[in-house]
């Protein structure tokens, strides 16, 4: 039995380096980063590795010169990699950056989702497999697609947040999770919190206690197939019915609780297999 995207070619690991480096780029392009400088350090809470590192050494990094620095290196790097340009050296800056550049981000409160951390585990991955790669005899080599490891990876990242987040949510909330009316909390709240005031279509969801009901009552079947997600390594059935649970979830909560894994819906393309199109395309 074969693992989804086992037998990658290389050319499908180029474009999933491409887009794994190219979302990090966009990220870091789009992000105002520099504004973590305005905020006190009182405020900030060492998490991971970084609470080992001086405050002095954090205060530094803070610095408007210095966290504008660490921007422009990832975003440097990234497209050092997506150029070829010593791609294994700086895959493994952009990694190392990034950490840095999230865990002062958490340490002020700020939200990592689930999203970008699937997206920081998939540049590791790039980054350290070529690494491994290396230290293979020749004999070894022959015996494993090079190409289609790095890619299991990322789905098995993807697949297992999903099916971790689903056993959290049980494991934690057990049934009041899905009694309680949690979805339509949870809209409300993000509807006001948030200060964007065209949106908040999740306010509707007082008016309109039908469609509420059956936001709530899909939400058991929603963590179901998140609890079942690593299925989509070996059953191209569950595969689509994975796609069509999980499509329809992601863009209602975006748009009733301003949370949209878009990340997440990228990966998706990995679910497909071009080859038998591109055949029949030459045939023709």
């Amino acid at each position: 039995m074969s693992l989804l995207r086992e037998e990658a070619s290389p050319k499908l690991l180029r474009v999933v380096t491409i887009g794994i480096f190219g979302f990090w780029f966009l990220q870091l392009a789009f992000s105002p980063v520099d504004s973590l400088a305005a905020l006190s350090l009182v405020l900030y809470e060492p998490v991971g590795f970084l609470r080992g590192v001086p405050d002095s050494v954090v205060a530094w990094l803070l610095h408007p010169p210095a966290i504008y620095y660490l921007k422009v290196v990832i975003m440097a790097s990234c497209a050092a990699v997506i150029f070829k340009v010593r791609p294994r050296l700086f895959a493994i800056v952009v990694c190392v950056a990034l950490t840095i550049y999230l865990g002062l981000l958490r340490g002020f409160g700020g939200h990592v989702s689930h999203s970008d951390l699937v997206m920081l585990y998939a540049a590791y991955f790039l980054a350290l497999f070529p690494l491994a790669d290396a230290r293979l005899s020749a004999k070894e080599r022959s015996r494993v697609n090079l190409s289609g490891v790095p890619v299991v990876a990322i789905l098995g990242a993807l697949f297992f947040t999903y099916s971790l987040t689903g056993l959290f949510r049980l494991m934690h909330g057990a049934i009041e999770t899905f009694t309680s009316g949690s979805l339509t909390f949870w809209a409300l709240r993000n509807s006001y919190q948030y200060v964007d005031p065209l949106w908040g279509w999740g306010r509707q969801l007082l008016n309109q206690p039908v469609w509420a009901a059956l936001l709530n009552a899909g939400f058991p079947i929603v963590t179901l197939f998140e609890v079942l997600a690593p299925l989509c390594f070996v059953s191209s059935r569950f595969r689509w019915l994975f796609i069509i649970v999980m499509v329809p979830f992601h863009l209602l909560a975006w748009i009733v609780m301003e949370i949209f894994f878009w990340e997440h819906l990228l990966l998706y393309g990995l679910f497909f297999d071009y080859s038998g199109r591109r055949q029949r395309h030459k045939r023709r």
